[in-house]
């Protein structure tokens, strides 16, 4: 039991990390007008695509680590069940927290300011809760498959 909560724990750890990179390398590469769609802070449905597969990536990494550390198969839906029950909370604190005034002019955004100013459907903020459950089963089957 001990090693499966200190394997989601890392698993976590080690999704923040690999999230916060590649999302930071898409901003990056896409710039202020590739990222957001023009004249608002919500973003473009380019960054949406890619962000579903980051997410997914992300959270395969974290149901993969989970299962090496946790040693249990379960290890990985627990993980799954994490980052979908956070997800949702996270989901809900934005549409609630959302600023009234998203359709600023924008010019050129330092990353950090484009993280807090960023704006997605509705629909999406859901999207990616499962998308990380279903990514976290997946790493999970992969390393118990290898394990096997």
């Amino acid at each position: 039991m001990v090693k499966m909560i200190l394997g989601i724990v890392a698993g976590y750890i080690a999704m923040s990390v690999v999230l916060f990179l590649l999302f930071s390398g898409l901003y990056l590469v896409l710039g202020t007008s590739g990222s957001f769609n023009e004249g608002s802070y919500y973003v473009s449905t380019t960054w949406l695509l890619a962000g579903f597969i980051i997410f997914y990536v992300g959270a395969a990494v974290a149901g993969s680590v989970s299962a090496l550390i946790g040693k249990d198969p379960k290890s990985a839906f627990w993980m799954g069940g994490v980052i979908l029950i956070l997800g949702i909370l996270i989901a809900i604190s934005q549409i609630v927290a959302a600023p009234d005034d998203t359709t600023r002019k924008l010019a050129e955004v330092p990353m950090m300011d484009a993280m807090n100013l960023a704006q997605q459907p509705v629909w999406a903020l859901f999207v990616n809760p499962i998308m990380g459950f279903i990514g976290a089963l997946a790493g999970g089957k992969l390393v118990n498959r290898k394990a096997n």
